[in-house]
């Protein structure tokens, strides 16, 4: 197999491990015993775990943006439509992620500092959204959104200080502010639409 199939599949693999088990959890031995590869193949491509951690996160950032693009071009405009597909995805993706995650990413400030800066540079596309979503009538036109936006920031940085991770579901946090604030964001007309989308 081509040494670049090899890489791709690593990293696959390694990312549901991380989200499944946890950073910790993982082991290099256990990453090549189960993909079939030698100790010595894995660490040629990748010097250690750390590395191998960056890699998962970076191609999960592009497959996101590529993920997002497509999400848009299905809704053909209708920013409503974007939302309940990125609300579903939002859903699905927390329910696979093992809380052990958040508490291990904590060891690896580097990387935790990149991941906080591709979500600062997405501001000014978040703003955009808003600004949009106001003009077709989803988002309410009396709502300050830049402070909408840091109020979210917050609220994540509360989560992983606070680490609320480890005494709620994260489903629960979901539920229990994004979605609360986003109804009061909304149209009522909005709403409406959204919950027939989303089938609640």
């Amino acid at each position: 197999m081509e040494r670049s199939k090899i890489r791709l599949q690593i990293i696959e693999y390694a990312t549901s491990a991380f989200m499944a088990n946890g950073v910790k959890a993982v082991k290099m031995d256990s990453i090549s015993s189960a993909l079939g590869i030698s100790k010595r193949t894995l660490y040629e491509i990748f010097d250690n775990k750390e590395v191998l951690l960056e890699e998962c996160i970076v191609k999960s950032q592009h497959d996101y943006d590529a993920m997002m693009q497509q999400i848009y071009a299905d809704a053909n405009g209708d920013l409503l439509k974007v939302l309940v597909s990125i609300f579903k995805f939002q859903v699905e993706r927390i329910m696979k992620i093992n809380p052990a995650l958040y508490d291990d990413l904590l060891l690896y400030p580097e990387l935790v500092k990149r991941m906080e800066r591709s979500r600062n540079d997405n501001d000014a596309k978040i703003r955009n959204f808003f600004s949009e979503g106001v003009k077709q009538g989803i988002f309410r036109d009396t709502v300050n959104y830049q402070l909408i936006i840091e109020s979210f920031k917050n609220h994540s940085a509360a989560i992983a200080s606070q680490k609320l991770y480890k005494r709620y579901p994260m489903i629960d946090l979901f539920n229990s502010f994004t979605m609360v604030v986003f109804r009061g964001l909304v149209t009522e007309s909005a709403l409406k639409r959204f919950e027939a989308l989303y089938n609640l």
